[in-house]
């Protein structure tokens, strides 16, 4: 939502939740009826954050000729040229991280998080969405990230607050 709003304050952005239990991560086809739902209502663009849900969400946009972005691993090419890009949790760069430190007696109990500096999270681009993605918005991209790194950006973290806000604006709780 803040990368959205950072792109245009006046964005309007619709979320639903699938539900609150682990269930929730499983349930391509009530991802699939929400994304039809919010695409009915004007979505051109989703966004499943919803582990194996995603998929529904996927299709759905493949069927109303929508993009879709999917969430966790690479899912480009599962509806080749209606998938935009994928967010991508990288666990092997965490599992990697979490032996190195372990391995050289640095480990702590602390919880750690891992954003764009530390490869925790990426977007993918590959032959499936190259289509999509012209090479100035992906410079565009690049120079956001870069941006996010360096501080330049402020991305909000909802686990300090509860909540979800940047520059005082609420996003979501």
């Amino acid at each position: 939502m803040a990368g959205a709003k950072h792109y245009d304050e006046k964005i309007e952005i619709s979320h639903a939740y699938i539900g609150q239990d682990y269930n929730a991560w499983a349930n391509p086809e009530k991802a699939y009826d929400i994304a039809v739902d919010q695409i009915a209502q004007g979505a051109d663009i989703v966004f499943a954050a919803a582990g194996g849900s995603s998929v529904g969400a996927l299709k759905a946009a493949r069927d109303q000729s929508v993009l879709g972005v999917g969430v966790d691993m690479n899912q480009n090419h599962l509806y080749p040229g209606s998938v935009l890009t994928s967010v991508m949790v990288r666990v092997d760069n965490a599992a990697y991280r979490a032996l190195m430190t372990a391995h050289r007696n640095i480990w702590g109990e602390q919880k750690k998080v891992m954003g764009l500096q530390e490869k925790g999270v990426e977007l993918a681009f590959d032959q499936h969405n190259a289509g999509l993605i012209p090479q100035a918005l992906k410079s565009q991209i690049e120079q956001l990230e870069s941006d996010v790194i360096l501080g330049k950006v402020q991305v909000p973290y909802y686990e300090e607050k509860g909540e979800c806000s940047i520059q005082g604006r609420l996003l979501f709780k």
